[in-house]
């Protein structure tokens, strides 16, 4: 029998870096825990099945980013360009978005669990599907637009 590459339990782990790049293209299977993003630029890039624990965004940009199968825990996501990015099939617990500019974004099938989003530009966000349980809670402060499509 062949031997997977990536592992559950054999996931690489990145912790307590500070990036100030982030130009991969694509990333998949790592876990970052209390790991800085501050200044990168993730733009254009796809990430597939990463775990994000503890992590800070600010002042970063997605712009166009896809992410898949991702779990963002206890992660801060301050005054960002989250714009015309994708998220599918991804959990966000205990998240707070403030000053982000979410413009165009999609979210299908992702989880929201005790996640706010505060001063931040929702003009054309699409839901898609989303996943509700018990704990489920998005919160808007301030919104400017938001859509619901199932």
């Amino acid at each position: 029998m062949k031997k997977k590459f990536f592992e559950e339990n054999n996931r690489f782990t990145i912790r307590n870096q500070n990036f100030s790049n982030f130009d991969y293209g694509a990333v998949a299977k790592i876990i970052f825990i209390d790991c800085n993003f501050e200044g990168v630029n993730f733009a254009e890039n796809v990430i597939g099945s990463c775990d994000f624990q503890n992590c800070k965004f600010q002042n970063t940009r997605f712009w166009t980013s896809r992410f898949y199968s991702c779990r963002f825990k206890n992660c801060q996501i301050v005054e960002s360009d989250l714009g015309r990015s994708e998220f599918d099939s991804s959990i966000l617990t205990n998240c707070q978005f403030q000053n982000v500019d979410l413009g165009g974004i999609y979210f299908t099938n992702c989880e929201f669990t005790e996640t706010t989003f505060e001063n931040s530009n929702l003009n054309s966000i699409l839901f898609r599907h989303l996943i509700e349980n018990q704990t489920s809670v998005l919160r808007l402060k301030n919104p400017l637009l938001l859509k619901e499509m199932n």
